[in-house]
């Protein structure tokens, strides 16, 4: 065993500059229009650029991100893993890596007592609720019913006016809080109360992520707004576990709904309505294999991060106690060593072939996002329906004919213009 290749101080320095630091704060503060400029924070590419240079310099895709004078900006002991199979190791192997510290400390501020993995034994029936969900890979609880006022609800909310002649970011970010609310409440709420419930969800998300002594009075705000709304026998709450805090837990799936459908629906959208030879295909498989497509191109989680709960061993390396593990996805998702040549391209067909290429974009392994089969199936139910709606091209932004995505989209600018009748098969 070998311990992996130790970055210098400047190496150090430019990943930190050039790429941590900037998703960091762009993916908390760019997550709404006002914070648009912050997408100027580009770091994508650099990173993309760094980590290559850093794999043909020194011939292996594991990093120490502490050089040979001592640690950088206090972030030590890091790894950088730049592997795929290294990477689903990682993500797999629940008893060798937790959820990182950062992350654990982020979300314990943000959703107290909801249902995120944890080994606390307060959390035992929590952490055993999240993970059946992930085995059995049902929507909710195995319950047809649900599942079916799911496409329902998407069904009446994703209508679009046959006078209606674009659609836009806004349009869609409505139709996403109707979906959301419908979805975890179980009804619409008023657009003033809508509009107040999340603009306090996003408050929360930047206290609990850079404010933590302002998190106390964003999530007893919160709290406040949820338990006038909470109906334990409607929505997603009906089938929820007896001894999850439910007002926590529409917080959880608040979260995990609202920002997908905002982020991932006008994006792949984009991406179809791009590409006519892919639109002609879309029947409900090729969107999901176009939802998949989307979100390895355009990661909705730049980096995940796990730490070594004892010394372990990954791949030739040995690691220590307490290290955490950086998977930068944006890089693994664009990696030729994984999807080949035509790594950098919207080709949906790829996820038909068996097995699968690697599928990193919702984690996987019992630390694995618990509302991904949720997510998904709303997603791509409502990309039918609306492709069902009319024939969309994309009017802006301009994306490359060629197909080479690029690495980022301001999913705020796009706009799709009604173009002639297309139904799916």
């Amino acid at each position: 065993m070998k311990s992996p290749h130790r970055l210098t101080f400047l190496e150090n320095v430019r990943f930190h500059h050039s790429y941590l630091i900037p998703i960091v704060v762009r993916g908390a503060l760019a997550a709404r229009p006002f914070g648009t400029r912050l997408l100027a924070l580009h770091c994508d590419p650099l990173g993309e650029r760094l980590f290559t240079e850093l794999r043909a310099r020194h011939s292996t895709d594991l990093f120490s991100l502490r050089s040979n004078n001592g640690t950088v900006l206090g972030f030590d002991p890091s790894v950088l893993v730049l592997d795929h199979q290294l990477a689903k190791q990682v993500l797999d192997d629940a008893e060798s890596f937790d959820t990182g510290r950062l992350s654990r400390r982020v979300f314990e501020r943000f959703v107290p007592k909801a249902l995120i993995t944890s080994d606390s034994p307060s959390r035992a029936p929590i952490r055993c609720y999240t993970e059946e969900r992930l085995r059995t890979g049902c929507v909710i609880d195995q319950d047809e019913s649900l599942v079916e006022r799911l496409r329902v609800i998407v069904s009446e909310e994703s209508k679009v006016p046959s006078s209606q002649r674009t659609i836009n970011w806004e349009t869609l970010s409505e139709l996403a809080a109707r979906i959301t609310t419908r979805v975890v409440f179980g009804r619409l709420l008023q657009p003033v109360a809508q509009k107040r419930l999340f603009k306090m969800h996003h408050r929360l998300v930047c206290a609990a992520t850079f404010l933590p002594g302002w998190r106390s009075l964003s999530y007893d705000n919160y709290r406040g707004e949820l338990d006038k709304l909470v109906n334990e026998n409607s929505g997603i709450m009906g089938s929820a576990a007896p001894d999850v805090d439910r007002v926590a837990q529409a917080t959880y799936w608040i979260h995990a709904l609202k920002d997908a459908l905002d982020t991932h629906l006008p994006r792949t959208l984009a991406l179809l309505s791009a590409y006519p030879d892919v639109y002609e295909q879309s029947d409900l498989n090729m969107l999901t294999n176009a939802l998949h497509e989307t979100l390895r191109l355009w990661s909705g989680t730049p980096m995940l991060v796990r730490e070594c709960r004892n010394q372990v061993s990954l791949g030739q390396f040995e690691l220590c106690e307490g290290t955490q593990v950086l998977l930068p996805l944006g890089f693994l998702g664009r990696d030729q060593q994984a999807y080949g040549e035509d790594a950098c391209r919207f080709r949906p067909q790829r996820w038909d072939v068996r097995p699968r290429p690697p599928m990193l974009h919702f984690s996987t392994g019992p630390r694995g996002c618990a509302g991904r089969e949720l997510v998904i199936f709303i997603l791509v139910e409502t990309l039918a329906s609306l492709l069902k709606g009319g024939r969309w091209r994309l009017e802006k932004p301009a994306l490359p004919a060629n197909g080479k995505v690029p690495p980022l989209i301001n999913q705020f600018k796009i706009v799709l213009k009604r173009d002639t009748a297309h139904t799916l098969a």
